[in-house]
């Protein structure tokens, strides 16, 4: 079986490993509609996750009671993150309002072989069928405007793969601790449910809900009051895990509303709308969001970036403006194709050890025809060193780059803009076969490590100001989440 390129946008349901899924012919397609009059009000969520050594937590709760109000325990948190003994693991903003669809998503596609053929002695085998895992972290933010004060949701999910197991001696006598063989895959969830306690709680034949753009789900997920600082989870190691001295991940969370504005300046009705991506120290943001209400960093932070980048502490990613006009979808696509193998032959020597002739009786159009067949008897001998390196039969193409998607609707209480902000790159490529060159065992069979990082929310904006659409995770090379750093991606609309 040949790879396939898991599609450009993830479902923004549950669970993880469905994100990658092609599209459900039984579902009857509807028209896109504009979005609907009035929406709830506007709000800002904020989603941490940290990793603690276990012992340190819990010395913490046996002094102190379980907290229905966290606050007191993520500044303790923070105080260990500065001390060196916690590490920041994820920081992730998200803005919408309510009724509207609101996620944060960044994806890593792990890629891993599922059969393999021998090649000879002293060599590596030569995988020959792969398969693609989406692991990386999403949240799903939800705000219930019925009560007051307002209350929110988050359902937070993280899948991550921690290691490889080898399968030949060879392998792993000669392997790096990053290639990837036979994934070991952790899974961290954090939800509720109220039906029957079956997984089954999504119909995949129903028609996505008009307002979140999933499948319907039948759930109850606990909520906590805007302002509050929520301590959502805490996952400790797994008993293998403590033997290699895991962390223990705490997730915590805060939401605010935000209140409309009074006066607003109407948008014309064409009128451009731009976007900026940044890299920043992750350390610099997890304090600067510590010392901010959420509803304040969705303007606070332009000037807070801009600060940084005046003194060389941010790296601009990505940029772009598009001419757009009002109550219509507009896309803004900036694509590069990456052309990748996804199949492989060995290049292996056969020597030819005998031909020989003998008479051969075949049918032929029904009639029984004598004649001569020739046969041969073939030696086939693994070829080491680059000699030996696999020969690519098969490609995929690969969209990688930004795509936006916006619809901009006037609205008495500031312009109400959904959004789709999609960025796919190329982090780096994962080893799957080495061969020997010179005493090294250098990369042979390979395959790319893509990552995607979608926001998808609805959010009221001022006219002419920078506003922070959402924050994020960020990838090294080798495919490890870069904790020294998050994504900040703005928008604008004038």
């Amino acid at each position: 079986m040949k790879i396939r390129p898991a599609l450009l946008s993830a479902l923004l349901a549950f669970p993880m490993s469905c994100i990658a899924e092609e599209p459900n012919p039984f579902v009857k397609k509807t028209e896109a509609k504009a979005l609907e009059e009035p929406a709830g009000p506007g709000f800002v969520g904020v989603v941490e996750h940290i990793l603690v050594p276990p012992d340190l937590i819990d010395d913490w709760l046996r002094n102190n009671a379980a907290p229905t109000d966290a606050t007191a325990l993520r500044a303790q948190v923070q105080k260990w993150v500065n001390e060196g003994k916690a590490t920041l693991d994820a920081t992730v903003l998200a803005s919408g309002v309510s009724g509207r669809a609101c996620s944060s998503e960044t994806i890593l596609e792990v890629t891993y072989q599922t059969d393999s053929t021998s090649n000879g002695p002293g060599v590596w085998p030569m995988p020959t069928a792969f398969e693609t895992r989406n692991t990386g972290y999403t949240q799903m933010f939800r705000v219930n405007p019925d009560v007051s004060p307002v209350r929110f949701s988050v359902e937070d999910e993280l899948v991550e793969m921690t290691g490889s197991n080898s399968f030949h001696p060879m392998v792993e006598k000669t392997r790096l601790e990053s290639d990837v063989f036979l994934p070991v895959i952790r899974s961290y969830r954090s939800r509720s449910s109220s039906g029957d306690g079956s997984s089954n709680d999504v119909d995949p034949f129903a028609e996505p809900n008009a307002s979140t753009g999933h499948a319907v789900m039948d759930d109850s997920v606990p909520e906590f009051e805007s302002g509050k600082v929520v301590w959502l989870a805490r996952f400790d190691p797994l008993p293998d895990e403590r033997k290699r001295a895991a962390m223990s991940r705490l997730i915590f969370a805060r939401g605010e509303a935000v209140e409309k504005p009074e006066k607003t300046k109407p948008l014309p009705e064409e009128f451009m709308t731009s976007v900026f991506t940044v890299k920043i120290a992750h350390k610099d943001f997890s304090d600067w969001v510590q010392c901010q209400k959420p509803s304040a960093t969705l303007h606070a932070g332009w000037q807070f970036v801009e600060t940084l980048r005046q003194n060389g502490k941010a790296e601009v990613i990505d940029s772009g403006n598009i001419r757009c006009r009002s109550a219509k979808r507009n896309t803004l696509e900036n694509i590069s194709e990456y052309i990748y193998p996804t199949a492989f032959e060995p290049m292996n020597r056969k020597t030819v050890l005998d031909k020989w002739e003998e008479r051969k009786n075949r049918m032929v159009d029904g009639k029984n025809v004598d004649g001569v067949g020739s046969y041969t008897s073939l030696k086939t001998e693994s070829v080491p060193g680059l000699a030996g390196a696999s020969i690519p039969i098969d490609f995929e193409i690969r969209n990688t780059g930004r795509t936006y998607e916006v619809v901009v609707v006037p609205d008495k209480s500031g312009a109400l803009v959904q959004l789709i902000l999609e960025r796919v790159s190329l982090v780096g490529h994962s080893v799957h076969r080495r061969v020997e060159d010179e005493g090294k065992w250098v990369p042979d069979v390979t395959m790319p490590l893509f990552s995607t990082t979608r926001i998808n929310t609805t959010t009221r904006m001022t006219a002419g100001e920078w506003q922070l659409a959402g924050a994020g995770v960020n990838y090294n090379e080798d495919g490890t989440v870069d904790r020294d750093h998050c994504v900040l991606t703005f928008v604008k609309v004038e």
